[in-house]
């Protein structure tokens, strides 16, 4: 079994939790040795192993979107369009979104039915969203925050 085909914890993006599928695909294309499709311009000369990984990179992201975002993915797109088509719509570094996403956190509060890991998770991706909304949070302000998340006892 190759590398690409393996198992893997990444549901295809729709439109939901775009931080959380980003990370999970860059973790994948890293793995693969191929982000810097992602991560660089297109060279003025292109090699047949920049083809390779431009190729590779594109088929791990047509794999992993759904078919109603399948348009992101144009035959004259590079990688990296298509990653920053996808960043522009779906990553709003706006104030009003982190300001959305602070009132999210500050609501955020340990229910007696629900578990603890689900808790964090959730707590993880608010986060996450935050930081891609272009928030700035040290560790301090994290800890705060799960810690008022967690009832008294």
């Amino acid at each position: 079994m190759d590398r690409v085909s393996a198992k893997r914890n990444i549901k295809p993006f729709d439109g939901e939790k775009y931080s959380v599928w980003k990370f999970r695909i860059r973790a994948l294309l890293t793995e693969l040795n191929v982000v810097q499709v992602v991560d660089s311009e297109v060279p003025d000369e292109i090699t047949e192993e920049w083809k390779i990984a431009e190729r590779t990179a594109k088929s791990v992201i047509v794999e992993y979107l759904s078919d109603s975002f399948l348009s992101f993915v144009k035959e004259e797109n590079t990688t990296k369009e298509i990653i920053s088509d996808l960043d522009a719509i779906y990553e709003r570094k706006s104030v009003a979104t982190q300001l959305a996403l602070r009132k999210k956190l500050l609501s955020l509060k340990l229910q007696g039915d629900i578990k603890l890991i689900k808790h964090f998770t959730n707590f993880d991706d608010i986060i996450r969203d935050m930081l891609a909304a272009g928030a700035k949070l040290d560790e301090t302000d994290k800890v705060a925050h799960l810690l008022l998340s967690l009832p008294n006892s």
